[in-house]
């Protein structure tokens, strides 16, 4: 299959503050394509995207992407060529399908290389495009990328389709599959809103031509382990570079998780099977919640801490005979004569917070509350919203003196929320797939309660989380 229509190569690297030329690949209809070695940067500046075009526009950009508070951009040829509708940044799209510190090391061509770093679900300066190289060359830069990750005690996953690659463990992956996992529309790339030059076409043709011979010049001088090591580090941050709440607030999300209707629906599962007379010892109650710590870099999984309390019936097994009856990773703690507890744990991907993603405070004042207010009849108790802004730090200058929170990060606000009533409330919530962050959920046995009605059962339940809303 041809699966390459168009193709924009470049062979070297403008500065630092000019957009770059876009290397662009679609698939055979040219209805589809990815882009790659654009142009990031953070902007959490006031003026949101209206800041991010201006500072696009003003580097020379003929597309850009604008996501939460990074800034992606670079050229797209605009006259005579027919791009692919919908233009997807490789980067975006690999940073939504990896959970955590990414490294692609791609070969897309027979002397054509893709090497992008993306961090916490995120783009990173490190996206680079070779053409005219070798496996060594992308290769060498790959590990230079991830030594210096390591330097800084952060573990990257590396993924690639080259077959002698020499990292200790690798993953694979194919340009294919990135461009199967384009779907969404908030991750397209944009066209520039136009504007009217002052300069005269004459003056912009000779300094094309001139940039043009500069950049076939310079070659692959770029592409030195020095000169990528250098693009790594962080820029001096002062007053007017806003790179530093940006690294603040990717600090702050990998330590938040993201709503997950599938790993709540796990969790039920496994209380679900919990017994409810288990040897003649009778269920009073299950409960499981997150662990409130952040994970380490290096974890791959967030963990749910289980108890179950039980009390023993006349009927009921010694402790003795009911040690060897725990399932497996079931830890049994005796009360000691008539009752036991017993602990598990349940581990679940790490997926964390995009506050780019985030919902306003209307939105769920509207949309969430509407769900809610269909399962309310069914609810033992009325649910309160009340929306707290939210501090992740702010951070400092050079002098010592604070940052003040930007507009983007000022607009951050969390609620908890608690549901209470039968079971099947519960489970009727857990399918409502709410945007809510679940921390925990338990379930009391009430089997001799008389007065059943449709707020109470024998089954009752709790669900406690969190809402986080972006304005």
């Amino acid at each position: 299959m041809k699966f390459f229509e168009q193709r924009q190569e470049r062979k070297a690297k403008a500065s630092k503050a000019k957009a770059l030329p876009i290397v662009l690949m679609s698939d055979e209809a040219g209805v589809k394509g990815l882009a790659f070695g654009l142009q990031w940067r953070s902007v959490v500046t006031s003026g949101g995207r209206a800041a991010a075009i201006a500072m696009a526009s003003a580097g020379g950009g003929t597309h850009f992407i604008f996501r939460g508070q990074q800034l992606g951009f670079g050229t797209l040829p605009v006259k005579n060529v027919v791009l692919p509708a919908r233009i997807y940044p490789a980067a975006v799209i690999v940073a939504q399908q990896q959970v955590g510190d990414c490294l692609f090391v791609m070969r897309t061509g027979d002397d054509e290389f893709w090497v992008a770093l993306v961090r916490n679900g995120a783009p990173t300066a490190a996206d680079h495009y070779f053409v005219q190289a070798t496996e060594t060359q992308a290769l060498d830069l790959a590990h230079q990328i991830q030594e210096d990750m390591s330097a800084d005690d952060v573990h990257v996953s590396v993924f690639t389709n080259i077959e002698d690659h020499g990292f200790e463990s690798a993953k694979g992956a194919s340009i294919e599959e990135i461009l199967d996992g384009a779907v969404g529309d908030i991750e397209l790339l944009e066209p520039l809103p136009k504007r009217k030059s002052s300069i005269p076409m004459p003056v912009l043709l000779i300094a094309g031509i001139a940039i043009a011979g500069l950049s076939a010049n310079y070659g692959y001088k770029y592409w030195v382990a020095k000169k990528a090591k250098q693009e790594l580090q962080a820029a001096p941050v002062d007053e007017a570079d806003d790179s530093v709440w940006s690294k603040t607030l990717a600090e702050w999300q990998t330590g938040i998780p993201r709503a997950d209707r599938n790993g709540i629906q796990m969790v039920r599962r496994s209380i679900a099977d919990v017994p409810v007379n288990w040897f003649g010892w009778a269920l009073n109650g299950v409960t499981c919640a997150m662990d409130a710590s952040a994970p380490k870099k290096q974890e791959p999984d967030r963990i749910w801490q289980c108890k179950a309390s039980y009390t023993k019936t006349s009927s009921g097994l010694l402790n003795r005979e009911m040690e060897g009856k725990a399932p497996s990773g079931w830890t049994l703690t005796f009360l000691p004569l008539t009752g036991l507890t017993a602990q598990w744990d349940i581990k679940l991907p790490i997926r964390t917070i995009d506050v780019a993603l985030l919902k306003t405070q209307k939105a769920h004042l509207v949309g969430t509350a509407s769900i809610l207010q269909s399962l309310a009849p069914a609810m033992s108790k009325s649910v309160e919203f009340a929306f707290k802004p939210i501090s992740i730090g702010n951070p400092k200058k050079l002098d010592g003196t604070a940052y003040m929170p930007t507009k983007a990060i000022a607009g951050l606000t969390r609620t908890a929320i608690s549901i209470q009533g039968p079971l099947r409330t519960i489970d009727a919530t857990i399918e409502a797939d709410l945007d809510v962050v679940w921390r925990a959920l338990s379930v009391t046995v009430e089997a001799n309660d008389s007065k059943l009605t449709l707020q109470t059962s024998g089954l009752t339940g709790e669900l406690k989380g969190e809402i986080y809303a972006n304005n």
